[in-house]
């Protein structure tokens, strides 16, 4: 019979074995898992791409990136990961600094350096037309601190607060950048001429409304910085200043909680506004047909928080039909020169894509067409601010071009001249109007010409010979651009 002390020990290493049996078969099976289970490309909580599989290399093992590359991939992609990273915003949550009912957190994209008194070159007063791909185009002002990456999105860096459930980013714009926004725009009337009425709209945030008088220390005050803008332009542009009635009705749903874009209520405010200051009457809120997309909705806050406070008052995304007949082409990147037709609504939106149900997305270009003949032309360029606020522009003008300044691709001086218009409006939220890369974009978009992408040609080695050679005289010819109708279809339907 065995001592009591040894049986003691041999439980013990029995209860060591079993462990270690259950871990490495826990590592096996989850290793296998994270190898054969499909891999995502996109993270929908965080809103951005996850790293690629990695090729192989000689040079990449030599550098000693492919096994960096390779750990981000699986670190990107192994399963469950999206519960992880739930759990880690909790924990950043707790660990976060918290003031006085508001939560502090540091944004995924710091905020840009940008010195005091940048220098900044003006346009020349008349620029050239460059209708030569050939030609160079004239020179255009540059503000410090750029961020050439497009997909960049430097307005939405810097500190997040969580206060009361929704989220603010603290708004810190330097009255240089303000100056700076104020030259470009008045260089777009130069470059305009007496003949096209110009426009400028800065649309303030949600934090200029949604903390209470004893937590405004914390950001800078928006309106003097509007201001500040508004009284820099030149006198025959018109200036329109929502921050007013954002303020009356700051108790609505005019922001998203979760997200850093205004909703389709504060977009109708900003286009009441502009509307009228075009000398026109809007059309009544109630006399539209609001929908709601059948989804909750967790934007850029959330994806870049991952709080805890926000995932549980997600936010809903309602939009208003356009009756006013029209027929609408999307230009995507690379096809400047060919537009699809869609409606102007993408009510298949969902998710954390909520937002998209306004115009799509950022597309560089959109040439709406209605049945409306009252010679007035209108072309707005804006970010993603002015997606929400677009489509109420249909029900006004003959023809509205809806450019992205992030995105557009060919010159905005020709379009304008190529499809008469009469009305330019500049519509940009606060923290773009106060960022170098979006003042050098909107100079940028002015004289530009579009130069295709160029193309290797294979070498002769390289290409193999068809098993079936097709004949040339038995394939359909390309199909020709796409052009807008003469009859606009009715409401909300396109070309097919």
């Amino acid at each position: 019979m065995k001592p009591q002390s040894q049986n003691h020990d041999d439980m013990a290493e029995r209860a060591g074995f079993i462990n270690t049996a259950a871990l490495a078969c826990f590592l096996v099976v989850f290793g296998a898992l994270s190898v054969l289970l499909p891999k995502p490309a996109y993270s929908e909580q965080e809103k951005r791409d996850l790293a690629a599989l990695p090729n192989l290399t000689i040079e990449t093992l030599r550098d000693g990136s492919y096994f960096k590359d390779l750990s981000l991939f699986y670190a990107d992609t192994f399963p469950g990961r999206d519960r992880f990273v739930q759990m880690a915003g909790i924990a950043q949550e707790a660990a976060g600094i918290a003031y006085d009912g508001m939560t502090f957190h540091q944004a995924a994209e710091p905020t840009p350096t940008i010195p005091e008194e940048p220098a900044f070159t003006e346009l020349p007063e008349e620029p050239p037309v460059q209708a030569d791909p050939s030609a160079s185009t004239p020179a255009l002002p540059t503000a410090p601190g750029n961020n050439e990456e497009e997909d960049t999105a430097p307005e939405r860096a810097g500190p997040i607060i969580i206060y009361q459930n929704k989220g603010y980013q603290l708004f810190g714009g330097l009255p240089s950048m303000g100056s700076q926004y104020a030259k470009m725009v008045n260089a777009y009337r130069s470059a305009l001429g007496e003949g096209v009425q110009l426009y400028n709209l800065v649309v303030p945030s949600a934090i200029a409304f949604g903390l209470p008088e004893r937590h405004q220390s914390v950001t800078t005050p928006e309106h003097p910085r509007i201001k500040a803008i508004y009284e820099q332009l030149d006198p025959g542009i018109i200036a329109v200043d929502v921050y007013e009635s954002f303020e009356r009705h700051k108790n609505e749903y005019l922001y998203f909680g979760t997200d850093h874009h205004w909703t389709v209520y504060g977009a109708y405010l900003a286009y009441t506004d502009f509307i009228r200051a075009a000398g026109m009457e809007p059309v009544p809120i109630e006399t539209m047909e609001k929908r709601t997309l059948g989804y909750e909705f967790y934007g850029t806050y959330y994806s870049q928080t991952q709080d805890s406070k926000l995932r549980r008052y997600p936010d809903t995304v309602d939009y208003f039909m356009i009756d006013t007949p029209y027929t609408a082409l999307f230009y995507q990147r690379g096809s400047p020169y060919y537009g699809y037709p869609m409606p102007l609504l993408a009510e298949y939106a969902q998710g954390v894509n909520g937002y998209s149900v306004f115009l799509h997305g950022d597309f560089p270009l959109i040439k709406v067409t209605t049945n409306i003949q009252n010679g007035r032309r209108i072309l707005i360029t804006k970010e993603s601010f002015g997606n929400a606020f677009a489509p109420f522009l249909v029900n006004h003008y003959e023809q509205v071009l809806i450019v992205d300044e992030r995105y557009l691709e060919v010159g905005l001086v020709q379009l304008v001249r190529d499809h008469g218009i009469n009305e330019v409006l500049i519509l940009n939220n606060i923290f773009a109007a106060h960022t170098p890369y979006h003042i050098n974009r909107l100079g940028q978009i002015l004289y530009q010409v579009y130069t295709p992408p160029v193309v290797e040609e294979p070498s002769a080695e390289e290409i193999e010979p068809a098993d079936d050679p097709i004949d040339p005289a038995t394939q359909p010819a390309p199909p020709a651009e796409a052009e807008q109708p003469d009859q606009p279809a009715p409401a909300g339907e396109v070309i097919p």
